[in-house]
């Protein structure tokens, strides 16, 4: 709650004019550090499964999210 508070804050001080959104990676890929997070979540939950059928899976909950296809990742 404190570290909510204190970003809060932070973010007030700036003359913020606007935030920039990038869900479909046009501005920014972010395929490696995806696969990054995916296998080091696995590897510390001793998780043994198929790295492309796992991103396609997580590919496929974000699509349903947002309701509209993404691009391949």
């Amino acid at each position: 709650m404190k570290r909510d508070q204190e970003l809060i804050e932070r973010l007030q001080r700036h003359n913020i004019k606007g935030v920039i959104f990038d869900f479909d990676g046009v501005l920014l890929d972010v395929r490696e550090p995806l696969h990054e997070a995916v296998t080091e979540v696995f590897n510390k939950r001793s998780i043994n499964a198929n790295m492309d059928v796992s991103l396609q899976e997580i590919g496929a909950i974000l699509e349903s999210v947002q309701g509209y296809p993404m691009s391949q990742i």
